[in-house]
């Protein structure tokens, strides 16, 4: 990830919440204009596998945590070994 992006990301975390709402709106608006490839079944159980371990990492670090760690460690993309929490990534077909 580059400065720049990390610094966008910064600012926007010191935005309030219907700033932050406005602006994720307005970004996803304008990625319409991609010409991205659909996610497959697959694809998508990753992304969601990634998001609940994430979760996951927040409520243990709270204290709060009932893991839902079933797939940990299987979640790649692709067959290429990159997992959603780095930038590079690909998306399967």
């Amino acid at each position: 990830m580059t400065a720049t992006v990390q610094n966008i990301l910064q600012s926007y975390e010191l935005l309030p919440n219907l700033e932050k709402l406005e602006l994720a709106a307005e970004i996803i608006r304008r990625s319409l204009k991609f010409n991205l490839p659909n996610l497959s079944d697959e694809g998508l159980v990753l992304n969601a596998e990634e998001i609940f371990l994430e979760l996951d990492r927040r409520e243990a670090k709270n204290g709060k945590s009932k893991s839902r760690r079933s797939m940990a460690g299987r979640s790649r993309i692709g067959g290429q070994g990159k997992t959603m929490s780095g930038v590079e990534h690909s998306i399967s077909r």
